[in-house]
């Protein structure tokens, strides 16, 4: 009946998927899971039952009702164009409808209430995505959208088995080469002072409380992807991506890959950067498919 009710919930029939859950409960009254699924779907029942839905063969989308109506933005189209851009990256075909659910600040801050209060979407299986109505940044939705979808990519093809560092970084990494381009100014001084994260406590530091240290690990996780695929090519990252749906350890299936330790391509990193920090955030070489 769980499992049900979490299918029922990823197709978007949330009555569905709150009924079966609800029968669970009362098989295991005590059950935690099942506990949090169903405080989870009552938020968001409560904030979609006032929007709109918008057909596409790709996306199940759900949208405020304010947002569907701001001129100049497609939802269903700003989609597909993350979708084909990053597909195209990674030789990948989408073979499943994905819930798309769009907010106005309020609704997300409800709803996902653990999110912190910089965030502009996420991806748990579905991608929730902020579209601001007296600020509309096109082009940062359209970034956003790119980097959440990315997430779905990889993992659909991984079996949801990527380090969340690596994972960010190379959301980021489509974000730089498709959307907006981000920044390093938190990375450049954690380097010229010596505060670089060590990388077994990146993926901690995207939890962090400091947003100076979640920006670091966002920016120090992109900056080594852009230096792999900069020096090794993106076909061994698909590669790599695609080997991890059978669990391997990631060190293994990244020696495996790339021929070199992660630990020693981690070290050559932080040398590439010395050499280009300076001047990658204004003049960054051009990526060339």
């Amino acid at each position: 009946i769980l499992l049900l009710g979490d299918i029922e919930y990823m197709n978007q029939n949330m009555q569905e998927a709150q009924a079966s859950w609800q029968k669970a409960s009362l098989l295991a009254p005590q059950n935690q899971q099942i506990k949090q699924r169903l405080d989870k779907i009552s938020r968001e029942a409560n904030t979609e039952s006032g929007m709109q839905d918008r057909y596409n063969t790709y996306f199940i989308i759900k949208i405020n009702r304010d947002s569907d109506n701001i001129p100049g933005f497609d939802i269903s189209a700003s989609l597909d164009a993350a979708r084909i851009a990053v597909s195209n990256d990674f030789n990948y075909l989408q073979k499943h409808k994905i819930p798309v659910i769009v907010y106005s600040v309020s609704e997300y801050q409800s709803t996902l209430k653990d999110a912190p209060e910089w965030s502009d979407g996420a991806y748990d299986g579905k991608l929730r995505i902020i579209l601001y109505k007296n600020r509309p940044n096109f082009k940062q939705v359209n970034s956003t959208i790119v980097h959440e979808y990315t997430h779905a990519v990889i993992a659909d093809l991984t079996d949801n088995n990527c380090p969340r560092w690596f994972n960010e970084g190379i959301a980021k990494y489509e974000e730089y080469k498709h959307g907006v381009k981000p920044l390093i100014s938190v990375l450049a001084m954690a380097y010229n002072t010596n505060n670089l994260l060590a990388w077994d406590q990146v993926d901690n530091a995207y939890l962090s409380s400091s947003k100076s240290e979640v920006l670091l690990a966002y920016e120090q996780s992109f900056s080594f992807v852009y230096y792999i695929v900069d020096k090794y090519g993106m076909s061994k990252l698909v590669y790599l991506l695609n080997s991890l749906s059978s669990k391997p350890d990631f060190a293994d299936a990244f020696a495996k890959t790339y021929g070199v330790q992660l630990v020693q391509v981690q070290k050559d990193w932080k040398f590439w950067v010395a050499n280009y920090i300076e001047t990658w955030a204004e003049t960054p070489t051009p990526i060339v498919d």
